[in-house]
């Protein structure tokens, strides 16, 4: 299941902000408050309490939510290994996938810089963008769908983007111009 929170105004991160602050544990209070400035703490926290909603929802889970980490640094469910999610944010929204299979999600503003679609792309795939009507919408949609699959694998990025081959993967890719962000999200192909 994926959950999305599309950035509303300004104003309203700064009305949400401190309630949101303090619906959150300790730990992750301490975590949001780390960064600098108030978009990216309140980015940090909502992410946080989708999740938590979504457990509670889709799971009947209560407890309170306890990251472990795997050797590449990817989190998962101390208590609840058995369930898959992945978090993703940008400056135009939050988005939270949670399933019983391995997910990655991830949501870009969308943007396009040739130096950096030469560094992360292969040559298919820069081939793709420059091909493409719309060169920042096409490099998103396919960052985004590398991103979620090394969210997915949980491996971090294998050295430079630009050699990254997806393979044995499914994607489910949205485009939302109206509010300027792609959101993609990967599960395993093998998956019925």
């Amino acid at each position: 299941m994926v959950y999305i929170y599309d950035i509303v105004s300004e104003e309203d991160i700064n009305h949400q902000l401190d309630a949101l602050l303090e619906s959150l544990p300790p730990w992750r209070r301490r975590k949001a408050l780390s960064y600098r400035n108030d978009l990216d703490r309140f980015l940090c926290a909502k992410a946080y309490l989708m999740l938590r909603d979504a457990l509670m929802r889709d799971y009947g889970i209560q407890d309170e939510i306890r990251f472990a980490f795997n050797e590449y640094g990817k989190p998962f469910l101390a208590h609840h290994p058995d369930i898959h999610f992945s978090l993703s944010h940008c400056k135009k929204g939050v988005a939270c996938a949670i399933s019983y299979a391995p997910v990655g999600i991830d949501m870009e503003v969308i943007g396009y810089d040739d130096d950096t679609a030469r560094y992360a792309l292969t040559a298919g795939e820069y081939g793709q963008v420059l091909s493409s009507g719309n060169h920042a919408e096409e490099f998103t949609k396919i960052w985004t769908r590398k991103e979620s699959y090394v969210k997915m694998l949980g491996t971090g990025l294998p050295g430079k983007p630009g050699g990254l081959v997806v393979q044995n993967a499914v994607f489910d890719t949205e485009v939302n111009r109206e509010k300027g962000y792609v959101l993609s999200c990967c599960r395993p192909e093998n998956l019925s």
